[in-house]
């Protein structure tokens, strides 16, 4: 979660998937906290922690109706792995020689 003087701005659910990937869900950025930098804040914390339990990938869902989110993820170094019949895109980033920013 990620608070500023205002209350909450930002959340998002990590979690264990198998032994060496993560997973990420319910990522949600309050609309007035919305391009200021806290969804790369809070994705680059999920990086680190998903790093420092020793997995080697993190990956997230994205919805169809969400696609306009995709250049976000791709500046995040997440690609495309499995798109499913109704649309949506499991997307996997690696977090091999990433920074722990």
């Amino acid at each position: 979660m990620m608070i500023s003087e205002r209350g909450a701005v930002g959340t998002l659910a990590l979690r264990h998937f198998g032994k060496v990937t993560a997973s990420i869900r319910q990522v949600f950025v309050h609309d007035g906290a919305r391009r200021c930098g806290v969804g790369s804040s809070l994705m680059r914390k999920a990086h680190a922690i998903a790093k420092e339990s020793r997995c080697q990938t993190v990956a997230l869902t994205l919805a169809e109706d969400n696609r306009a989110l995709m250049p976000f993820y791709e500046r995040l170094g997440y690609f495309p792995a499995i798109q499913y019949d109704d649309g949506e895109l499991v997307l996997v980033h690696r977090l091999d020689g990433e920074d722990q920013a």
